[in-house]
């Protein structure tokens, strides 16, 4: 069964794919040591950190735009700099600012300026999620992608991870916001999926507070993508069949992903080589996903 999954890998055209079962790697196809840009599955590496924050008290969560003295140019309004670090985690800030990095359908869908306040509505909205990265690196004095190192990578033996993968993208003709874009090989984006999946422990290490893991992948918003809500930049499975599963993601743009599924202890990471314009739609890469599940006991017969 895992080979008629092989099959569908290659025909849909992806790059790599790891499945972790029970902590076991039980597939590896393709090159899954070579660092793709992981595109939006920065911002659930991100989100890992703000919970090791948060929870040393070193960034409070509570605190509004206007207190961390955050603007743009053109400048935010006073409404807008109501809107707390939650709200941006939860993508309900109410600032539809232009930002780095939005695709174009993301600049012409945001609502106007003005029209919803903090947690009124939610939008899928790279200014939040690059405006998280300006605070993190004030509030914390260092850069996402030591922080990273140090704090996530190194103690769960990430092999080809290094700050020098992460770069900045400004677009100042949008904001002066710069998004955060990783690299990461496969091997190492399954670490990360299984330190999840383990409730933010490795081995005997609570790297990750448990209670973020729970509060970060839990759905606050309906996003009418179903079948997912939105937690603190993680894709949470709501409804279908993978729901009674527990399904979690972090999801890029091209077909990457990390999906953790507490109910079967597995992980399932997917990798495009969307550096030479490759992509692999949702759908087939979910089609692969459901082919790896029939090879697994418990749910062979679904």
């Amino acid at each position: 069964k895992l080979n008629a999954a092989k099959d569908l890998f290659q025909k849909i055209g992806s790059a790599a794919a790891v499945v972790v079962h029970k902590g076991t790697v039980i597939v590896a196809w393709g090159n899954v040591t070579k660092t793709y840009l992981t595109h939006s599955i920065r911002k659930s590496f991100l989100s890992a950190l703000y919970g090791i924050h948060a929870n040393d008290g070193r960034i409070a969560l509570n605190k509004t735009l206007k207190s961390l003295n955050i603007d743009d140019i053109p400048p935010l309004t006073a409404v807008e700099k109501k809107a707390r670090v939650m709200d941006l985690l939860k993508a309900r800030s109410g600032v539809y600012h232009s930002a780095a990095a939005a695709t174009p359908s993301q600049h012409k869908s945001k609502p106007r300026r003005g029209r919803y306040q903090r947690n009124e509505h939610w939008f899928y909205n790279n200014w939040d999620f690059n405006v998280l990265g300006t605070i993190f690196e004030q509030e914390i004095g260092t850069n996402i992608f030591t922080d990273f190192y140090h704090r996530i990578a190194r103690p769960i033996g990430m092999e080809h991870y290094l700050p020098r993968l992460g770069t900045y993208h400004l677009q100042p003709e949008y904001s002066i916001h710069p998004a955060y874009h990783i690299r990461m090989s496969a091997l190492d984006m399954a670490r990360f999926g299984l330190l999840y999946l383990h409730k933010g422990k490795w081995m005997n290490q609570q790297i990750i507070p448990e209670s973020w893991v729970k509060k970060s992948t839990h759905a606050y918003s309906e996003t009418g993508s179903p079948p997912f809500g939105y937690g603190y930049m993680w894709w949470v499975n709501t409804n279908g069949p993978l729901a009674d599963l527990g399904r979690f993601s972090a999801l890029g743009f091209g077909g990457h992903c990390i999906e953790v599924l507490p109910g079967a202890d597995l992980v399932f990471v997917h990798r495009v080589d969307t550096d030479n314009r490759k992509r692999v739609e949702n759908k087939d890469r979910d089609s692969l996903l459901h082919e790896i599940l029939k090879a697994h006991p418990d749910f062979a017969n679904d």
